[in-house]
């Protein structure tokens, strides 16, 4: 029966990296549920799922639970970025089957979900001005795992300024017009380069496939964001 259930993991596994949904996390973490908050305390926020496919949706409210086995040490009481936002929390993956999600909740309730391929995990969450427009947006680091390894991966998101409408859009992953970019990603980290003089926020990316059995590098470089699309750094 063991080998049984492994073999059937190990079969879910391939056949969502051959989907194309390669977020696959390490599957011995406990899951949890983290979040910035302007209020006094943080609640660990769950939803149904309502999609398999990665994108946001609109929720009217969140139910808002509190589990009993979460430690302190998860919740992060602190303000949003955007004076529109009254919460921003991410919630692990609790098996092969449930996507991790991120949500941005806005001050009138409506929440704006993302989901991200199961089972992933969000190791941590920081601000930084990833499109070079003078104003930050939110980075992610997720985790997941498959026959390849652990995987390190960055999802940006940009809440828009538009105080009539509740927007926010994932800035990346996304169409960046590099193809092994957009598909084979395996470890992404933020760092900065030089251009025209003038220092760029940017994301280095390595890309690997598995070939013969063995990972092979497709492609290791940088991007950077600037005058509304993605461009490879080239020094």
């Amino acid at each position: 029966m063991k080998n049984r259930t492994k073999l059937l993991s190990l079969l879910i596994a391939m056949s969502l990296v051959a989907m194309g949904c390669s977020h696959i996390g390490a599957a011995d973490k406990e899951p949890a549920s983290y979040g910035y908050s302007n209020e006094e305390s943080v609640d660990n926020s769950t939803s149904d799922k309502e999609s398999a496919n990665n994108g946001a949706s609109d929720e009217e409210s969140v139910e808002n639970d509190t589990s009993d086995n979460k430690s302190a040490d998860n919740e992060v009481k602190e303000s949003p970025l955007d004076s529109k936002l009254s919460k921003v929390a991410w919630h692990d993956s609790e098996d092969w089957a449930d996507d991790a999600t991120i949500e941005f909740t806005f001050t009138d309730g409506i929440t704006k979900k993302f989901d991200i391929c199961p089972p992933s995990y969000v190791e941590s969450m920081n601000q930084k001005d990833m499109d070079n427009d003078g104003e930050e947006e939110y980075v992610f680091h997720i985790i997941f795992s498959n026959t390849l390894g652990e995987h390190t991966l960055l999802y940006v998101y940009k809440v828009h300024p538009d105080i009539y409408e509740n927007k926010v859009e994932q800035l990346f992953p996304g169409n960046t017009g590099i193809t092994e970019v957009d598909e084979n990603a395996f470890y992404e980290e933020e760092t900065t380069v030089e251009v025209d003089g003038k220092s760029k926020n940017a994301i280095k990316v390595e890309c690997a496939v598995k070939e013969d059995g063995m990972g092979k590098e497709t492609y290791n470089g940088i991007i950077y964001y600037d005058n509304g699309q993605w461009k490879e750094y080239n020094k």
